[in-house]
This record gives C-alpha cells, sequence and structure tokens, in this order.
C-alpha cells in the first residue's frame, strides 16, 4: 500500500490482510467492536442498516474460525483505541469454541505468532439456558 491511500470501511466491507495490518495507519473513530461469526449475520447485519443504528462502530466476522490476521487486528483494535470488543455467537458447541478461541487465544497459534488473546471479550446473545427459559 501507497502511503497515501486511505480506506473507507464504511463504504464496502474490506478483507483483513496482514498487509492492511501491517502496510497501514489505522484511524479508529468507533466505540466498540463486533465480532458475528457467520458471514451470513454479517451480511444481514449490513442489510438492515447495522450502520445507521451503530455508526460509530466495527462489524467483524471471521467467518466461523478466526485466522490470525482477524485476530491480530481485533488485538490492535483493542490495545491502540481501548474498544470495548464484544462477540455475538452461537449458543452452541462450535460458536462457544469460536468465542473462547478469540478470547483465550490458541495454544498452536500462540507459539507462531504471539498471544492473540482478548481477555475482556464480552460474549453477547443468548445462551442455552436464557433460551430455554
Amino acid at each position: 500500500m501507497h502511503d497515501d491511500c486511505y480506506i473507507d470501511c464504511m463504504v464496502s466491507p474490506i478483507v483483513i490482510t496482514d498487509r492492511l495490518i501491517y502496510g497501514t495507519q489505522l484511524h479508529v473513530t468507533a466505540k466498540f467492536a463486533l465480532i458475528v461469526e457467520k458471514d451470513a449475520i454479517f451480511q444481514r447485519l449490513l442489510d438492515d442498516g447495522f450502520f445507521s443504528i451503530f455508526p460509530s462502530s466495527v462489524l467483524i466476522t471471521g467467518k466461523g474460525y478466526p485466522d490470525i490476521c482477524t485476530r491480530l487486528f481485533l488485538k490492535l483494535l483493542r490495545e491502540r483505541h481501548r474498544l470495548p470488543i464484544f462477540a455475538l455467537v452461537d449458543s452452541d458447541p462450535h460458536g462457544i469454541e469460536i468465542a473462547m478461541t478469540y478470547k483465550y487465544g490458541g495454544i498452536k497459534q500462540r507459539a507462531e505468532v504471539g498471544n492473540l488473546e482478548l481477555p475482556d471479550l464480552i460474549w453477547i446473545g443468548l445462551s442455552r439456558l436464557e433460551a430455554n427459559r
């Protein structure tokens, strides 16, 4: 990327790559970040005007289990910009595992890229206990 390159993430979604993380300076005006488990939910939130309701936010999906670039990007948002990060995932074992991967990191990946955990990640959505009431 060139030094004078500007990417407006409000215009359209972008893929988080190492080039984005290491090749750009982030200017963040968001008040929080929301991770959604599935791309279908991500698209639905966009279609339903998520940014009209929450204009000062970052909406992210790892399309299931998060890759290293997505986790690194979130870690940078948390550390450099002090954003609270929320995760909206299914309350099934896969959704919980995905949330825990964001929150506690992966043992195997820690050896490769360092600590990418988000210990203060806030899980939102219905739990199984709430759904059964």
